[in-house]
């Protein structure tokens, strides 16, 4: 958002630092390497891993036991959480 005539000054001052703390969060600059780990790791966790190869005469399995915990637990903070609030 830019600023104008009509924007107040504690407008303004909220707007920089909205803006400063977005230039300085993570991944704000869309960095291409931070990007590309960020998709490596989701298809990790979906069980898509094409750079792993599997060796001869072995399973292709591929166990998602760790990303199943992590939902498992992303659930129950999710409706712990809703329980606290009311």
């Amino acid at each position: 958002m830019a600023y104008d005539s009509t924007t107040s000054a504690e407008d303004q001052d909220l707007l920089r630092t909205v803006q400063n703390e977005l230039q300085r969060s993570v991944g704000f600059d869309y960095d291409a390497e931070l990007t590309d780990q960020r998709e490596k790791g989701l298809e990790y966790f979906k069980g898509e891993m094409r750079d792993v190869k599997s060796l001869p005469g072995r399973s292709k399995v591929v166990s998602l036991d760790v990303a199943d915990a992590i939902e498992t637990l992303l659930l129950l903070r999710r409706r712990s959480s809703r329980a606290a609030r009311m």
